[in-house]
């Protein structure tokens, strides 16, 4: 890529992020009642922020232990990554995972998650969830893929802060709760360029419904003009918590272009369908993607009805087996 081009990627990557970042501005203006649950819960790394979280037969990295295991084994790969969250409300993150398909006929994946120290600022926009004071969760998955067809499960392990614990989080506590959960998922290749799939995040869950809730999804995504532009539509539904009267759900349209040589372009949209609830999501995200090498800065708008705003930056490594 001559430097005239370089030239124009870079103006134009740089225009893009400070129109996100104008968008995104003004965290600090409003005081409001945060969505239902903890952002983190939500969230599964990678591209997946600008996909408004969805993407669940479009992403095959790490996340997609929580969104689709059935991803895993899509694409052969072995690769490292890592992002760091800062949300609109509550703590901030940061999520690594590792994937390989490429060494086994079995793809594997692992994830790992951590929320840092807790303080009453932080805290502030966790208070619709007393108790639900996630410290890290832990998962490990496994996918195999059959001719037209990829089926994956992982397990989670989660550790929270006992019930009414404040803003002091005390995981050694005897009120502590740790506990596990199952994650399955399906997807198969309609044509080569089509997919679909649904997946089950949280079965089992019992010992940490709270921190570890059931989200029901369902995913298609089409490529289009060799791969460069993919177009995804999720459903998703989450199972209904303490003090909530109906479930929450969410329809998803989401976007992946690629402009240049090594520069995509990622937003995605969604609103929650059900008569009487008004919670709309929007995001973007911008992706500089070399042969082994990837980074990324997203934003998203959780709730359209405020102006605070969750944003990441993320890196992918591909290695060589």
């Amino acid at each position: 890529m001559g430097f005239g081009k370089l030239r124009k990627v870079a103006v134009f990557s740089v225009f893009f992020t400070q129109s996100l970042l104008t968008a995104t501005s003004g965290r600090a203006v409003t005081v409001v009642q945060p969505v239902s649950v903890p952002e983190e819960y939500e969230i599964a790394g990678g591209p997946s922020l600008a996909f408004a979280n969805s993407g669940s037969v479009a992403y095959s990295g790490a996340g997609s232990l929580k969104l689709n295991p059935g991803m895993l084994a899509l694409e052969k790969q072995y690769n490292v990554a890592g992002g760091y969250h800062w949300p609109a409300f509550g703590r901030e993150f940061y999520k690594l995972g590792v994937v390989d398909s490429k060494s086994s006929p079995i793809a594997a994946g692992v994830s790992y998650t951590s929320l840092l120290k807790a303080d009453d600022s932080t805290f502030g926009g966790e208070q619709s969830v007393s108790g639900r004071y996630v410290t890290r969760r832990i998962g490990l998955g496994a996918a195999y893929a059959f001719h037209t067809l990829s089926i994956g499960v992982a397990g989670q392990w989660t550790e929270a802060g006992p019930l009414g614990s404040g803003v002091e989080v005390d995981t050694k506590s005897d009120d502590a709760v740790r506990g596990t959960s199952l994650n399955v998922g399906v997807v198969g290749l309609l044509t080569p360029t089509l997919r679909f799939g649904a997946s089950v995040e949280g079965l089992a869950n019992k010992s940490v419904n709270s921190n570890a809730p059931r989200y029901t999804r369902v995913g298609l995504a089409s490529l289009f003009a060799q791969g460069q532009t993919s177009l995804h539509l999720d459903w998703q539904r989450r199972e209904i918590l303490e003090s909530e009267v109906d479930s929450e759900q969410m329809l998803t349209g989401s976007f992946s272009i690629k402009v240049y040589d090594y520069l995509r372009l990622l937003g995605g949209y969604g609103k929650d369908p059900q008569s009487g609830h008004l919670r709309e999501t929007a995001a973007a995200g911008i992706a500089l993607v070399g042969p082994k090498v990837s980074f990324s800065y997203t934003a998203s708008r959780p709730d359209l009805r405020f102006e605070e705003s969750h944003q990441s930056i993320n890196m992918n490594l591909e290695l060589s087996m």
